[in-house]
């Protein structure tokens, strides 16, 4: 085999958006469920990692470690966010939010409260771990209930509600500028979102997407992978992915 015939190395490590995850894409179904309302909906995930073992031969395998679920809702003008998290990690993490939006392209944050808890092994939450937080967005100045506050120069958006975004506009054009309030607390400036090409998942019956990337300040890229019907099946970013399980 000559150096200009041997495979690159995209080929033998799989595409960059599902690397981590590859493994786990083989058994994967994408859901299939007709969604035709795009401005009122519940995404249901599943939450996996890729789990370090040193031990194991490579790739590394991959765990199922929790769950996400995000409700969009238009109402009076306005949209509502509801946020529900939960991940294994010793014992579990809950998190609850109620987010406020405006009616905008981006769903730009305006105020939100969210509260975590932890729950050990035995089933009893660690009161000490107990967070509630609350926010507001005005004209670009966020401040925190914590006294914490930011300045933004373009809007403001959280995980949770930019995939909104893709999934009514995203085109082979998408090339959007924001800030991330990642977790709704901390303040990720200069963030861009584009189309990243098309990619086929090698799983049991082949799947062919829309890629979008997000790069910005205080991240690694979060890749968006969406189907012919902008459905968003896999979000992956760093060893951990969002895998969609349920669309309403």
């Amino acid at each position: 085999m000559t150096a200009s015939s041997q495979p690159g190395i995209e080929q033998v490590t799989d595409p960059y958006a599902v690397r981590a995850i590859r493994e786990y894409l083989k058994d994967f179904s994408p859901v299939d469920r007709d969604a035709t309302d795009f401005e009122n909906f519940t995404l249901t995930f599943r939450i996996v990692n890729w789990v370090f073992a040193p031990n194991v031969p490579a790739p590394n395998p991959t765990s199922e470690m929790g769950s996400l679920i995000i409700q969009r809702r238009v109402r009076n003008g306005e949209i509502e966010y509801q946020i529900e998290q939960q991940t294994e990690v010793g014992g579990t993490n809950h998190l609850e939010a109620q987010i406020l939006c405006e009616d905008n392209e981006l769903d730009t944050l305006k105020s939100w409260n969210i509260k975590t808890r932890y729950m050990l092994p035995s089933g009893k939450e660690d009161e000490r771990l107990v967070l509630a937080e609350s926010g507001t967005n005005r004209e670009g100045t966020i401040r925190l209930g914590s006294g914490q506050s930011f300045q933004a120069e373009n809007p403001v958006v959280s995980q949770w509600t930019v995939l909104h975004h893709l999934m009514t506009r995203g085109n082979e054009h998408t090339h959007s500028s924001f800030e991330l309030l990642q977790d709704l607390s901390l303040f990720k400036p200069n963030q861009t979102l584009m189309y990243d090409g098309p990619l086929r998942i090698d799983n049991k019956d082949g799947l062919n997407v829309g890629t979008f990337v997000q790069i910005g300040s205080g991240i690694q890229p979060i890749h968006y992978l969406l189907d012919d019907q902008m459905r968003p099946q896999i979000v992956t970013f760093s060893i951990l992915a969002w895998i969609l399980k349920d669309i309403t």
